[in-house]
This record gives structure tokens, C-alpha cells and sequence, in this order.
């Protein structure tokens, strides 16, 4: 359901976002939208046995960074946004910003 949200408002999403983990996670999940299931399987079921992978406290953030993501430009999308945002997901200076991938 996440992935036809994110067809729906044109919101790119794929392995990229996994430069942001190591080798052995990038193995193990096919892109973004993987991660974020994975992590919230992890938060709502945690006696449930699944060594898909161990994660680090950075991991989890950036995880949760890719979901506030997906919120983020999901609500931009939603009122008509055209403009500029920036992207949490790459390391920029202060006022670089990118515009929304439906503009």
C-alpha cells in the first residue's frame, strides 16, 4: 500500500535510499519502502522471530528518516505543492533544497 501512495503522487523511491546502509543490509532489502516495513514489523511484533537483519540505533534513524520522507512529500503532494523542499536524506548545506519529483 505504501508503494501505490507513493506511485500515486510520483514520489520516487528505490535502492538508492539504501546508500545510506551497509552491504549487508542493502543484500537483505530490495529499497526504501522494505525498510521501513521491516523496522515497523520489528516495532509492532517484537517477540516475532525474523533475522532478516540486526539493526544499529544509526540505522534506525535513518530508516525512520526515509519514512518522514515518504509523509513529507506525500502531504506536499496532497495540497498541490510545486516547489522547492528539502531532502532530509542528503547531507546539504543550509538552504540547497530540490523540487518535488511531480513538478
Amino acid at each position: 500500500n505504501i508503494k501505490i501512495v507513493l506511485d500515486i503522487c510520483k514520489i520516487p523511491y528505490g535502492n538508492d535510499e539504501l546508500d545510506l546502509f551497509d552491504d549487508w543490509i542493502k543484500s537483505r532489502f530490495e529499497d526504501g519502502v522494505d525498510l521501513v516495513i521491516y523496522l515497523r514489523n520489528k516495532i509492532v511484533h517484537p517477540t516475532r522471530r525474523d533475522n532478516r537483519a540486526t539493526l544499529s540505533i544509526e540505522d534506525m534513524w535513518n530508516i525512520t528518516q526515509i519514512g518522514t520522507k515518504y509523509v513529507e512529500l506525500i502531504i506536499l503532494a496532497f495540497i498541490g505543492y510545486k516547489g522547492e523542499y528539502s531532502n532530509r536524506l542528503k547531507e546539504i548545506w543550509f538552504g540547497e533544497v530540490e523540487v518535488v519529483p511531480w513538478n
